[in-house]
């Protein structure tokens, strides 16, 4: 019969004990804050790596709530093998020919269905990363959809001049057309301007003014429909400052090039010409783009522009609060990403 040893936070370790010996234990509260497990008293894992040992510990409820995570996880996963190869209209459920706001719409009506922001944070690791699988599909397909339509969209009607009702006007003796009264300041400007020649039209008797039109607007860039385009988060009232960072995958160095400050120590670097002081808290937005995914922390400055800083480059240290389990799984991926962008031959 296996044996199992367990420790707490604080390093105090119990064990060697059968399954049958800690369960009593743990149904009456007498072990508490267990972290860690181990299979021989020396290699030792977190609790959740030996799922047998971490049933005992954890509450009917959680554990009823992972499992319908991860059968909900697998549910997006067969359906996301199943749209890949249908078409976006059918996807949207709008006509293959629908107009822009049409396939927004259906976007729309599909994609809040998963958002990744729709789970707590508590969200099984499963369920996090087939719905951000799942979304980055459906953002994908539609930011395609926009660039194809924007620039076929038909430009707004051109005004059209048309003929206003009869107005009679009286005729002044010995002429033979109608006096029309001139306002003051037109009157003025018409006097007080120079002569402009405009060109007669043939078979015509008044010369033809052509009619300015309106500048075009600029046009507006295509959304991506990214998450943080999709949802919109709000931003705190109160007096802490808040940082918002967009990370390319260019920008890996943040989380791995400095000594004392990356992700492996909690922590990433900014180089960032402004002075915070040391112990400053604020709030930290990630906004990365391939895949989308925006993660808001707390953070507090722990390092300002220390001579350590990777490139010489002034900035400040940041030591992240707690993470999502989602958020670090995606951090992880982020990096490991970015050093194989890094050592791929150019």
């Amino acid at each position: 019969m296996a044996s199992y040893w367990v420790r707490d936070a604080e390093g105090r370790v119990l064990g060697p004990l059968t399954l049958e010996a800690l369960r009593p234990l743990a149904n009456g509260g007498r072990l508490s804050n267990v972290k860690s497990a181990s299979l021989d008293g020396q290699a030792w894992v977190p609790l959740a790596k030996v799922p047998e040992v971490e049933a005992l510990f954890i509450p009917p409820a959680i554990l009823m709530r992972r499992e319908a995570d991860q059968q909900e996880a697998q549910r997006i996963e067969l359906e996301l093998d199943r749209i890949q190869e249908l078409a976006t209209h059918v996807i949207f459920g709008v006509p293959e020919d629908a107009d822009l706001r049409t396939y927004r719409k259906g976007f729309i009506t599909v994609g809040k269905q998963y958002h990744p922001a729709r789970l707590p944070m508590s969200a099984h690791p499963d369920l996090l990363r087939a719905t951000m699988a799942i979304f980055q599909l459906l953002s994908t397909r539609m930011a395609i959809v926009e660039k194809k339509l924007q620039g076929t969209a038909p430009p707004p009607a051109a005004a059209t001049r048309t003929s206003s009702p009869g107005i009679k006007v009286p005729v002044s003796p010995g002429t033979s057309s109608p006096r029309v009264p001139v306002p003051q300041a037109a009157a003025a400007a018409r006097t007080s301007s120079p002569a402009i020649k405009v060109p007669v039209p043939p078979g015509t008797s008044s010369p033809r003014v052509p009619v300015p039109q309106a500048a075009a607007a600029a046009p507006k860039p295509a959304p991506t429909y990214a998450p943080h385009e999709f949802v919109g988060f709000s931003r705190r009232v109160d007096n802490r400052l808040e940082v918002s960072l967009k990370v390319p995958l260019s920008s890996v160095g943040i989380f791995i090039d400095h000594k004392l400050v990356n992700l492996s120590s909690g922590g990433l670097y900014v180089p960032l010409e402004q002075t915070i002081s040391l112990g400053t808290r604020l709030g930290l937005t990630l906004t990365f783009e391939e895949p989308a995914w925006e993660i808001q922390v707390d953070a507090t400055v722990v390092l300002e522009n220390a001579a350590t800083n990777p490139g010489g480059l002034s900035g400040i240290g940041l030591r992240l609060g707690r993470l999502a389990d989602g958020d670090r799984m995606f951090l992880e991926d982020f990096v490991r990403r970015g050093r194989a962008q890094r050592a791929a031959p150019r």
